[in-house]
């Protein structure tokens, strides 16, 4: 199980696209090739982390 991480710097919005979809649809095809699975995604902003399938205010944490 791996743990998936984007960062930006972009304000986080709710709705699609999120920041670096294609990456982290990418990211997570070649480890599900390699046998991993993805036990979370998480969404870091200069202010807040969140859930990256979830919105902005889903489980968001603020520093």
């Amino acid at each position: 199980m791996s743990i998936e991480e984007a960062y930006t710097s972009e304000p986080q919005k709710p709705g699609p696209p999120k920041p670096h979809a294609a990456t982290i649809t990418a990211l997570t095809c070649e480890l599900a090739e390699r046998g991993m699975t993805i036990r979370d995604g998480l969404l870091v902003g200069d202010k807040a982390v969140s859930q990256y399938d979830g919105g902005p205010r889903d489980g968001l944490t603020c520093y």
